[in-house]
């Protein structure tokens, strides 16, 4: 899941610019296999992710 900075134009040149981020970070096996774009992701009250709330709503059970 990805929330674009203003600004950004998600799609797949944004996804490719991701993708080259991560190959000299990560090992192959951790790239992501799928990118999706959210509008918004939620926050904390803080402004942190709130990663329970995010595979709540997102990942199937």
């Amino acid at each position: 899941m990805v929330q674009p900075a203003p600004g950004a134009e998600p799609g797949p040149g944004l996804a490719a610019d991701l993708l080259a981020h991560c190959v000299p970070r990560l090992a192959r096996l951790k790239h992501p296999r799928v990118i999706e774009y959210r509008d918004r992701l939620p926050r904390t009250p803080t402004g942190k992710l709130s990663r329970s709330n995010l595979r709540e709503t997102y990942l199937p059970l």
